[in-house]
């Protein structure tokens, strides 16, 4: 009686944890991107964004571009049921720069149906057609560095300007970031640990420490281009320091940080190199640094590429791009790679108004001649979306050259290694530094300002104006810097805070009831400013400021500061609901006058996504700390979680908690880093627990609804008792009014065997409270029965028929189709066909009072046949009072509670001690309320308990005649939030 148990969350999602397949068996699916449509007033927004100086307008940039997508893939979303048949679409990602979806799709005619949606701009399939824009070159190099002395790089450092305080995106191959010239020089993650396989910041990506992989999906953006390194040699030219004895960068004081968007063979997809820049963007990069394209691209391409590098622009980034290597391969206006053909954020003679954050780079040998492989243009764009450049005369690119012949930089074979390449690839990180190396002299400069400055004081090489093959000319970085503005007075904002809670339990999170510092991090991207200090306020009844005040003394322009010597101090209050946001309002002044206002949101118990396994026995099951079980992140393909394997095959394909609060809300841990579901605390193991061999709890809230669950999951290691596993859901209601209406499921989606068809049947009794499925192949490929059982009491459950209710191509497994399972309008007892299947089980509707709960407790059990996995069934509910009873140690509970009950068990009286401001209310195992403090007679007595300086109430409950012997729970809750649960045994 062997088995494993995962539950896994969200069908359309779709990811698989055992086998090599996320998607649904029988079935071929292909990636493909959505273009979606921007609001009406979308462009009027922007130019409102476009308008704030170079923080504020990152910040409300990139809020302002998730919230459109959210919107729209909502939108595209409740399309998708109306497709034809057959056409079955998965949503996989949103891309907000550029306002788009990755999704899996199957079925002829799938993407056709998609375009025709009133919601889509174009769709198109996804596929690897990005190439890196370097090739080796057999000459020597003039000089080590010679492209580095041929712009006057060297002349800028003398001026003490090096890209200091500038951060660097360099989206390639990856990075040999332990490279001696590139090690001092990389970006680091502050908030990620490196290799522990969590998301320790809360970015939605795992172990992002020096970027990220987003061709892979995982944490280690590592140059695994060999022999070429293409990646690697880009990196040095833009920050390359000299320490191994070759100076090879333009910016040798910038930070850089390494995006891998292609894979081993120098190639990627559409949808990772969006992924990647949107990644550099919300981590902070400053530039973009792009040696790579797509030749002669589609108006799919196209299409694509423009609103990402619009969108990176409105963020007031600038992106340094490779105009390409395929000078005469195709005739104008198509030489030119895609998104080199975007046009640049400085409006030129004879250019027209739009404009996105790319600067198109061509390349040059030592004689300031073009090489003879940079493409030229012009380009065009009449693409049917975008019509503001048609050809002839089309838009006249490249927009500057740089070296880009024979260029020696860092090689990724080994830390110590050299070598020589060329093509526009080699040119294009010129640039990049040299971007750099002019926001360090003035941060506060747009995209616009860098862009103007480095085309009007270029080297003219061809003829006069802006030619189709040198662009501008070739980069004179001295002339640029020269000419750049001073800034001419402070532009200082909120940058990020931290969390130190010594007085509390130390870990860096705002508790409930914890004092706490938070020092505060500012940046002054304009004039150097003296004498600065902050004040920072709140206004919301859970928080109080102690000392709202702060110093940081002077900050030089590019410069941060924090006031860690003298933090601001804040008080949560014990009753502040776990995952409550507040705002914090900063004003910042500095000498001459100077001040400004700046604010930015706090979460209270803002926990990390987690995961941990239940593995002491034959079972492995996997949670999380935000209502999924099973696996962590649907969106993110590195994403843990070792799944329900039985005899080496995995059951389960996807599954987890729902709570329903009206017919178009139901909340879950779907989207893994952005779900519903917050959570409120670290995951606890204990080895062994209380009640079983193995326990894991967490706790996590909607913070919409405020309702609250304590989770458990508990194991047993040997026989009768180790075919499965029971979860615990307590239920909280933490708002001050009773929540009515409410529903909770544990839905899971079995997959047992697919063979050029389904195999599998499914059935669900109500009698039973119980429901499994099995595999009516003859005989059967996977012999075992797996399902679902209500332990406690439970009120309906159904078999769900996947293609009709959860497919795309069905009803789409929308909140409304759940809903209805939850209540029981929809209900169905018998998979009587094979099919795909999968099983729910609800309780409600529910009424939770103003901080009271409710508690549910189920199994998921496995048997060798039918016979066994009823007997494992029975098995499971002979724990069904230790389960519902046993102690949990909340964490954020409003105070440490010192709580005493006895005699217990007793068979007349007991006696309650409680804090004196406590509720006290007593159930049945069935969850029924049988007394609370304000429906009977009580004693209380002010004074202490034990050596406790907490003032308490004692209480003696006599039981109703009518109550009989038996297991009954304890909860105490104060201010509308449970602290304790204890259990007492009442004998007659």
């Amino acid at each position: 009686m062997k088995k494993s148990f995962v539950i896994a969350f969200f069908v359309l999602l779709l990811i698989s944890l055992s086998l090599s397949s996320p998607y649904p068996r029988g079935k071929l699916y292909k990636t493909g991107i959505v273009i979606l449509r921007r609001p009406d007033n979308f462009w009027n927004e922007i130019e409102k964004i476009r308008s704030l100086d170079k923080l504020r307008r990152r910040r409300r940039a990139i809020e302002y571009l998730k919230s459109v997508n959210k919107i729209s893939i909502d939108e595209f979303r409740s399309y998708i049921p109306i497709l034809p048949s057959g056409c079955d679409i998965i949503i996989e990602k949103g891309f907000w720069l550029g306002n788009s979806v990755k999704i899996k799709f199957s079925g002829d005619g799938t993407i056709d149906a998609i375009k025709n949606l009133p919601c889509v701009v174009d769709a198109f399939e996804d596929f690897e057609g990005f190439r890196i824009k370097g090739i080796e070159e057999s000459a020597d190099a003039l000089e080590i560095v010679w492209g580095v002395n041929q712009i006057n790089a060297p002349t800028c450092w003398d001026w003490g300007y090096t890209g200091q305080n500038v951060l660097v995106a360099v989206l390639d191959t990856g990075t040999r970031y332990t490279h001696l010239d590139l090690v001092s020089r990389m970006w680091h993650n502050e908030g990620e640990i490196e290799g522990n396989g969590i998301d320790d910041d809360g970015n939605g990506y795992i172990d992002d420490h020096y970027g990220y992989d987003t061709y892979n999906g995982d944490g280690n953006p590592w140059d695994d281009n060999a022999p070429v390194y293409h990646g690697t040699h880009c990196s040095g030219t833009v920050v390359g320091d000299g320490t191994n004895g070759s100076q090879t960068g333009v910016a040798p004081g910038a930070e850089l940080m390494a995006v891998k968007v292609m894979g081993s063979g120098g190639t990627g997809t559409a949808s990772a190199l969006a992924d990647g820049i949107q990644y550099a963007l919300d981590n902070g990069a400053d530039v973009l640094s792009l040696s790579l394209g797509w030749d002669n691209p589609s108006d799919d391409i196209k299409n694509f590429m423009r609103p990402i590098m619009e969108d990176v622009l409105t963020a007031g980034v600038v992106a340094a791009c490779a105009a390409g290597n395929e000078q005469g391969d195709y005739s104008a206006p198509q030489d030119l790679d895609a998104p080199a053909d975007c046009p640049s954020p400085w409006q030129g003679p004879g250019e027209g108004n739009s404009r996105t954050a790319v600067i198109a780079v061509g390349a040059t040998d030592s004689y300031d001649d073009i090489a003879s492989f940079s493409s030229y243009g012009p380009t065009h764009w009449d693409t049917g979306d975008y019509s503001d450049y048609p050809y002839p005369p089309g838009l006249m690119k490249p927009d500057i050259c740089a070296p880009g012949v024979g260029i020696k930089s860092t090689y990724g074979s080994s830390d110590y290694n050299y070598t020589i390449k060329s093509g526009t690839s080699m040119a294009t990180p010129h640039i990049a530094g040299a971007l750099a190396v002019l926001i360090s002299k003035n941060p506060a400069m747009t995209p616009r300002t860098l862009d103007s400055l480095i085309q009007n004081t270029a080297l003219p090489l061809g003829p006069a104006g802006k030619d189709s093959l040198y662009g501008s000319g070739r980069i004179r970085l001295d002339e640029a810097v020269s000419s750049a503005p001073v800034p001419s007075f402070p532009v200082i904002a909120y940058d990020n805070y931290t969390i130190d809670d010594p007085l509390g339990n130390d870990n860096g999170i705002a508790d409930p009831g914890e004092t706490f510092n938070m020092p505060i991090t500012i940046n002054n991207s304009g004039m150097d400013a003296t004498g600065v200090s902050a004040t920072i306020s709140v206004s919301s009844t859970y928080i109080t400021v102690i000392d709202d005040s702060g110093t940081y003394g002077d900050i030089a322009t590019g410069e941060s500061a924090t006031n860690t010597g003298d933090p601001y101090v804040l008080q949560a209050s014990t009753s502040v609901p776990p995952g409550y946001s507040f705002d914090v309002l900063m004003h910042i002044t500095a000498d001459g006058g100077y001040s400004w206002d700046d604010t930015f949101s706090v979460t209270v118990a803002n926990y990390p996504r987690q995961t941990a396994d239940l593995d002491i026995g034959d079972v492995i099951f996997t949670i999380t700390n935000f209502g999924e079980v099973g696996f962590y992140d649907p969106t993110n393909s590195s994403s843990p979680g070792s799944g329900f394997v039985y005899d080496g095959y995995n059951y389960l394909f996807g599954g987890g908690l729902f709570i329903g609060f009206e017919y178009d809300d139901v909340a879950t841990g779907e989207n893994g880093s952005s779900s519903e579901i917050k959570p409120i605390s670290d995951i606890q193991t204990a080895s062994p627990g209380t009640f079983a061999d193995q326990e894991i709890s967490c706790s996590f809230v909607d913070p919409e609804t405020r309702i609250r669950i304590d989770f458990l999951a508990m194991e047993w290691s040997s026989a009768p008792d180790n075919d499965f596993v029971i979860l615990r859901y307590i239920l909280t209601n933490l708002t001050s009014a009773t929540i009515s209406g409410l529903y909770m499921g544990l839905y899971l989606d079995f997959d047992i065997n697919y063979n050029s068809g389904w195999y599998d049947r499914a059935f669900w009794s109500n009698a039973d409270n119980w429901g499994y499925m099995w595999d009516s192949q003859s005989p059967p490929a996977h012999p075992a029965y797996v399902g679902l059982v209500g332990v406690s009491e439970i009120d309906r459950g159904s078999v769900v028929n996947n293609p009709y209710y959860v497919y795309p191509s069905g009803m789409g497994w929308a909140d409304s189709v759940k809903y209805n399972f939850l209540s029981g309008a929809f209900s169905i007892s018998s998979g009587d066909s094979t099919d795909d299947w999968s099983l729910i089980i609800a309780n409600g509707s529910l009424s939770i009072p103003a901080g009271a709960g409710d508690t549910v407790v189920y199994a998921i059990v496995a048997g060798n046949d039918l016979s066994d996995f009823e007997t494992n069934a029975a098995q499971a509910r002979t724990h069904l009072g230790e389960a519902r009873s046993i102690e949990q140690n909340i964490k954020n509970a409003p105070e440490q509670l010192n709580a005493k009950i006895y005699p217990n068990p007793f068979n007349s009286s007991c006696v309650i001690y409680a804090p004196s401001e406590s509720d006290v209310a007593i159930y049945d195992l069935r969850g029924k309320l049988v007394w609370k403090t304000s429906s009977g007679t009580n004693a209380k007595t002010s004074g202490l308990l034990g050596d406790t300086k907490s003032n308490y109430q004692k209480i003696v409950w006599t039981p109703n005649k009518s109550l009989s012997s038996g297991i009954y729970l304890v909860k105490i809750a104060m201010k509308s939030e449970l602290i304790k649960a204890r259990r007492i045994v009442y004998i007659k």
